[in-house]
């Protein structure tokens, strides 16, 4: 269930702040809030190109996240929990 005080802070870093927010279902209103007070990363909106990536067997979310955890820079713009990063898109 999205509340109000959710949509106030996803407006506010969307808006804003111009940062890059997935869609309501795949963020937590926890990586907003680390967002908006800048304990991650924020990735502005308008560096932001959305490219097809094709379908590989074998390449999950898990095994994308596996990887980025080689680089540290990538990691602080993730979500902190690996379980709001499995609701991302791919």
């Amino acid at each position: 269930m999205v509340t109000s005080v959710y949509i106030q802070i996803f407006r506010f870093v969307g808006t804003d702040c111009h940062a890059y927010v997935p869609p309501y279902d795949t963020v937590t209103i926890w990586h907003l809030r680390d967002l908006a007070s800048n304990a991650r990363t924020m990735i502005h909106a308008e560096k932001i190109k959305h490219i097809n990536v094709p379908h590989f067997e074998g390449i999950t979310i898990d095994s994308i996240y596996e990887y980025g955890k080689m680089y540290p820079e990538v990691m602080k713009c993730l979500p902190e929990l690996e379980e709001e990063a499995k609701k991302m898109p791919r």
